[in-house]
């Protein structure tokens, strides 16, 4: 009984600071969603691979073999610079269309798409290769190469 008492508390604890506190909300949930879809990503290529390699294994022992922890750990970071710009982008968003009628969402979705989606995939593609240890040179050959197909997709 201590220890749902202690969970609910938790709970609570976390639920007030998150509604105070948009900003770090905000962050930390983009840290978690990037983390969690890595960690999807990850899971779907090893089993891809598995397959196509005809290791049919029924346990998970190859993908936690094959798991690579830093690569969450450095797309998790990501959010670190993405939360606070996705933050302070929407808070921008709400104030210059606070209307919710149909033409300001339609708004709010082209300026999301034209503007802030590129920025965004400028600072994962940064922030991963810098993290990568990747000079200049490699980043803005990335670009080159994978920027369209990463916007369109995105």
């Amino acid at each position: 009984m201590a220890l749902v008492s202690k969970l609910n508390y938790s709970f609570r604890y976390c639920k007030r600071i998150f509604k105070n506190n948009l900003l770090l909300s905000n962050t930390l949930s983009t840290m978690g969603l990037l983390g969690i879809g890595d960690a999807l990503s990850q899971y779907i290529e090893i089993r891809l691979t598995n397959k196509s390699s005809h290791n049919l294994t029924k346990d998970n022992h190859s993908v936690v073999q094959n798991y690579d922890f830093i690569r969450t750990i450095k797309v998790t970071s990501v959010g670190l610079l993405t939360g606070p710009f996705g933050h302070y982008w929407y808070v921008f968003l709400d104030k210059k269309y606070p209307l919710r009628n149909r033409k300001s969402i339609i708004r709010k979705m082209l300026y999301d798409q034209l503007l802030a989606a590129p920025v965004f995939n400028v600072l994962f593609i940064t922030v991963i290769h810098t993290l990568d240890g990747k000079h200049l040179k490699e980043i803005y050959r990335t670009f080159r190469e994978k920027f369209l197909t990463i916007y369109l997709v995105r």
